[in-house]
């Protein structure tokens, strides 16, 4: 529970009584052996989907670890239980900038979890600085690092971030979207419209 605000568990319990409650009426209806329509079909989908989107947004909020590391090559920093390695820094070169590009292993327990690559990219025909994050997404988190400013004597800042569950916020908006448009695809609403027209 570190890191939960005051509001953790009210957003959870939203979150899992709007996912739970989704699948009441065609769980109903299934049991009484009467037809599942596209409009509840798309209703319940879009609601549970709007549950996950819930708990996810909450556990993003609520767990995010996130801290700015000062790094020199071989040294590390902690971000909660994950330990960011600064292992090289190295030159390259893209179709139109040069970068210089990172390399950090992210340790978890002393299991190794990904390796890093972020850069800061130098545009030529722009001249823009940009950086580029180096991301590993998994199931359950994004797990996340960016090359800041040369802060002198060899050491580099780098933000770096662990982010659980971001990615079901986007699956979350593409669940719901899909279950609208599910349930407009029910003939009672097409039959609605064209007695409109």
């Amino acid at each position: 529970w570190e890191g939960a605000k005051v509001l953790t568990p009210v957003g959870f319990a939203l979150g899992a009584w709007l996912l739970l409650s989704a699948f009441v009426d065609p769980i109903d209806r299934w049991r009484r052996k009467v037809s599942l329509t596209p409009a509840i079909l798309g209703m319940a989908l879009a609601h549970a989907s709007l549950g996950v989107f819930v708990i996810s947004i909450t556990a993003v909020e609520s767990y995010t670890r996130e801290r700015d590391l000062a790094l020199a090559i071989g040294e590390s920093g902690k971000v909660g239980e994950f330990e960011y390695r600064l292992v090289g820094l190295e030159r390259s070169e893209g179709p139109n900038y040069d970068a210089l590009r990172g390399e950090i292993i992210v340790t978890q327990g002393g299991r190794q979890v990904t390796v890093l690559h972020p850069e800061k990219r130098n545009y030529w025909v722009q001249r823009q600085q940009m950086t580029e994050a180096g991301i590993e997404s998994q199931w359950n988190r994004d797990i996340f690092a960016a090359l800041g400013e040369d802060l002198g004597a060899g050491r580099w800042s780098v933000r770096a971030q662990v982010r659980p569950l971001v990615n079901y916020v986007w699956l979350a908006a593409l669940f719901m979207a899909i279950g609208g448009i599910i349930a407009a695809c029910d003939r009672r609403y097409r039959k609605g419209a064209e007695e409109v027209q």
